[in-house]
C-alpha cells in the first residue's frame, strides 16, 4: 500500500521524500520551516524534535 500511495502523490504532481533509515529530526526541521505541511509518520517520534504538525497512523 506504501508503493501505491506514493505513486498516487507523484500523480498529484506533490514531491516525496523518503529517508532511507531515521528522519524524524530531518522532518521536524522540514515542519518547522514550513517547507513541508506536516510529517507523516506511523510514530509520535517527530514531537521530541518539537514537530508542529503530525500525521500518524
Amino acid at each position: 500500500i506504501v508503493e501505491e500511495s506514493k505513486e498516487f502523490v507523484k500523480m498529484l504532481g506533490l514531491p516525496i521524500i523518503q529517508s532511507p533509515s531515521e528522519a524524524d529530526a530531518q522532518i521536524a526541521f522540514m515542519n518547522e520551516k514550513r517547507d513541508v505541511w506536516a510529517c507523516a509518520t506511523s510514530d509520535i517520534d517527530p514531537l521530541l524534535y518539537s514537530a508542529p504538525r503530525l500525521i500518524t497512523n
